[in-house]
């Protein structure tokens, strides 16, 4: 499986740490979005798991680093958030990319 082939050809994206991005998103996204595999429950049932954001086409990506730099609270999460964001999209690319759900009713598929 290449988990890189969906990545967006930011630059500021390319040089992120997996590793720091799963921290930081267990510690900040777990409220709305499933960050991990592991990770059983969501409480805002609308956003999409981190391995559906991975399944996405590049040209799909521009939204979401535009959404993760504007509408996410708290944004930005720290001083360092160019560097956190970075770090959080190299945690998406690791994960196995999985299939985006069929829109539905109570599926928010516009903002």
């Amino acid at each position: 499986v290449l988990v890189g082939a969906c990545a967006p050809a930011s630059d500021d994206v390319v040089a992120g740490d997996p590793e720091r991005g799963r921290m930081i998103a267990e510690r900040n996204c777990t409220d709305c979005h499933r960050v991990s595999p592991e990770q059983e429950t969501v409480v805002y049932p609308g956003a999409p798991d981190f391995a559906q954001i991975n399944s996405l086409d590049q040209r799909d990506w521009q939204p979401i680093l535009n959404d993760m730099a504007s509408s996410h609270i708290p944004v930005p999460l720290s001083p360092d958030w160019t560097t956190e964001k970075a770090d959080v999209i190299a945690w998406i690319r690791s994960l196995e990319p999985q299939p985006l759900p069929e829109p539905g009713p109570g599926l928010v598929t516009e903002p």
